[in-house]
């Protein structure tokens, strides 16, 4: 009802700013004063409310880019059509000739009375529109409440640092941070050439780290990780150097686990992968889409690695790889996608306040110029109108959109259902956007979802090969195919996550047996099977189009 007075006391403001010209142009001689003064009362307030009207048909109709959800257009345009219709007839009616009196009717008009009431429209409209911006920025401390407890309610527990891995990661970053050597190591492990193992490099990195390797045993055996941040104010501005740190970290177990496998000590080498599993729960357990695709790469990280060991695994370990725990950080997406929510509404609570970081936000945002000042100045009209009219649909947006979302990462849907939402989603952002602020801080959620996708493949996949190395272990003889594996080792085989419209339907993955080893895949996101995932060759060119997603279980133990 507020929005219909405010419309109506603008129209109010037109008609009787029309009205007061027209009676002082009745009181003049006929001639370039009449004229002028007929001109300015109709014509300055439509002038005025013109580029309003430009403004709201651009953002409803989609001119120049995507069409927004909230659409003023009609009042805007509505309020126009009758301050000129209006004007228009004020203006014959004023001065036009009376019966009773000589000269134009405009004449008896009270002049200051009609001046008292457009003071009054326009004061009743500015009121109306503070009113209305108060209602929006008081919002602003109950979404900062809000997404502190949205925050507080997914972050992992408070315990003591006797408990906690975190300040045992931060030791070890240090360390790591402090070799100006162990980057060339790094390089080693990330260029993976034959003979990795076999350079003096690597050999004097993991001597010179055996107390961060010692560290990095004891977090990876506590249960919590949680690191000191201010959650009260989540920030898209936030600083997360740990997170980063951890996959350094996780890099230094890799290239230890491999170096022990190829040393003779599978044991080992399977007992530092479930390390490195156990830093990708640690890392996805605060409650962020960042920290958890961190966790997501920490875990691509651990089944990689799990393939140069499991070459090496003698019946003496079968024990060790039957009770292999490697646990999935799919299950945290959900939590990821609640703490996603605080940070947007962190951050709308930020524009709403006119903000520093808010300001950042919208530096360059759309039209190569900084909107900040503009948009959220907390003294800037423009940034009154831009809270009244189009930050609570925005805002109702975004919570619909992350709502949606988070269902998603919750249920355990097909990835074809996941798909049909995404289009959906992704169409509506495109062609319909709930607001400037939604397009802005809302991610590509759908590939962070796909990424989930992606881990279960990959983990279809890795259970796989390590059914094959059971068997290995038991017969002496690696299966060549995915039957040739006895149900002892593989009770129900995992089925392709990116196939099937049901859980129920999924077509089971493909198996290849040649001279790089078993290779199990998933067909990945485009549904296709392109033959497998690429194998990094300098010599063959890699097939962009090729998204299959899978593991490769070398024949042998080599020194890379």
């Amino acid at each position: 009802m507020s929005y219909a007075f405010f419309f109506l006391a603008a129209l109010a403001a037109g008609l009787t700013w029309a009205a007061v010209f027209v009676a002082a142009a009745a009181r003049v001689q006929q001639g370039w004063q009449t004229r002028l003064l007929v001109a300015a009362g109709v014509l300055l307030p439509l002038v005025a409310l013109l580029p309003w009207v430009g403004i709201t048909g651009f953002l409803a109709f989609g001119v120049g880019g995507p069409r927004l959800e909230p659409n003023w257009f009609p009042q805007v345009f509505t309020v126009w059509v009758a301050t000129v219709v209006g004007s228009i007839w004020i203006t014959l009616a004023g001065l036009r000739s009376g019966r009773l009196a000589d000269g134009p009717r405009g004449r008896t008009w009270p002049l200051g009375k009609l001046a008292v009431a457009f003071v009054a429209s326009k004061l009743a409209a500015a009121g109306v529109l503070m009113a209305l911006d108060q209602s929006v920025v008081a919002q602003a401390n109950f979404l900062r409440i809000e997404a502190a407890q949205l925050i507080e309610n997914n972050l992992p527990p408070q315990v003591s640092d006797a408990e906690n891995a975190a300040p045992l990661y931060i030791q070890a970053s240090a360390n790591l941070d402090s070799d100006a050597d162990f980057g060339a190591a790094e390089q080693l492990l990330a260029d993976d050439e034959p003979g990795l193992l076999d350079r003096p490099e690597v050999g004097a990195a993991l001597a010179r780290h055996a107390d961060t390797l010692a560290l990095l045993e004891q977090a990876a055996a506590r249960d919590v990780c949680r690191f000191t941040r201010d959650w009260t104010r989540p920030s898209f501005a936030m600083l997360l150097p740990e997170i980063q740190a951890m996959r350094r970290s996780a890099r230094l177990i890799a290239l230890a686990a491999r170096y022990d496998a190829a040393n003779g000590d599978a044991a080992a080498g399977l007992a530092k992968v479930e390390m490195i599993a156990a830093f990708a729960q640690h890392a996805a357990s605060e409650p962020l889409l960042i920290t958890m695709l961190v966790g997501l790469a920490l875990d691509a990280m651990a089944d990689e690695t799990l393939m140069h060991v499991l070459p090496a695994v003698t019946e003496a370990d079968d024990e060790a790889l039957a009770n292999l725990r490697l646990p999935t950080v799919r299950d945290t997406m959900a939590r990821a996608f609640f703490g996603e929510e605080a940070f947007g509404l962190s951050t709308f609570a930020d524009v709403i306040d006119g903000s520093d970081d808010a300001i950042g936000l919208l530096q360059d945002a759309g039209s190569g110029q900084n909107l900040g000042p503009v948009l959220v100045g907390k003294h800037s009209p423009v940034g009154m109108l831009f809270r009244v009219f189009l930050i609570p649909s925005d805002l109702a947006g975004y919570r619909r959109f992350l709502h949606t979302y988070q269902k998603q990462a919750a249920g355990g849907r097909s990835y074809a259902a996941l798909q049909s939402t995404s289009e959906t989603l992704d169409t509506e952002l495109r062609e319909s956007s709930p607001g400037i602020l939604s397009g802005l801080v809302l991610p590509a959620l759908n590939s962070v979802l796909e990424a989930g996708f992606r881990e279960e493949a990959r983990h279809a996949a890795r259970d796989i090969l390590i059914a094959a190395t059971r068997q290995r272990l038991a017969t002496g003889t690696l299966p060549e195919s995915l039957e040739a594996i006895d149900a002892h080792w593989l009770p129900l085989p995992p089925g392709d996550p990116f196939t099937g419209e049901r859980l129920t339907d999924r077509e089971p993955l493909r198996v290849r047996f040649d001279e790089q080893g078993l290779t199990v895949w998933s067909v990945g996101p485009n549904g296709e099977d392109d033959g497998g995932p690429a194998h990094d060759d300098p010599d063959t060119p890699r097939d962009r189009n090729n998204d299959d997603i899978g593991l490769t279980l070398p024949l042998a133990t080599s020194g890379g």
